[in-house]
């Protein structure tokens, strides 16, 4: 079994689940949005997120989850820095996009443990006019694959 420190483990999972190129193809399940869009790409990145800081906290002691969730805030904080696309800036506002991603996790760490909530924060985040049952499955997926991923590390 593979030794890593909370820390590192919280930046891998969160480097994982927030790789850009998984984000676009979860999004191109979102109906109604235009391919490729950067705004439902966030939108999975946050949710995406916001799932794993669930899990951590769900399935770890107080005292680990904290040390794991402060790396995947720095990797979180490390991928949202910087400027927006022009569609991002339209949607978010000019502020900072690492601060679009804060909100958005918050809102959705509110739904993170069931698929389908998430799905319909996702639809209502984004005007649109229902929930994506792919997307709701996809998150489901997902939780499974990280709970998989913690088990498999000893942690330090």
């Amino acid at each position: 079994m593979r030794q890593v420190t909370a820390e590192a483990l919280g930046r891998e999972l969160a480097e994982w689940v927030l790789d850009p190129e998984l984000c676009r193809i979860a999004a191109e399940a979102l109906r109604d949005l235009p391919r490729p869009d950067p705004v439902g790409c966030c939108e999975i990145a946050f949710a995406r997120a916001a799932v794993v800081k669930f899990i951590v906290n769900d399935t770890q002691s107080a005292g680990l989850a904290v040390r794991i969730n402060a790396g995947v805030d720095e990797s979180i904080a490390h991928m949202f820095k910087g400027a927006h696309t022009p569609q991002t800036a339209a949607w978010y506002g000019e502020g900072d996009l690492g601060e679009a991603a804060a909100k958005g996790i918050e809102q959705y760490m509110n739904a993170a443990f069931w698929s389908d909530r998430v799905a319909k924060t996702m639809a209502d985040r984004l005007g649109l006019p229902r929930p994506s049952p792919i997307v709701a499955k996809g998150f489901s997926k997902l939780t499974e694959d990280i709970v998989i991923a913690i088990t498999r590390v000893k942690i330090r």
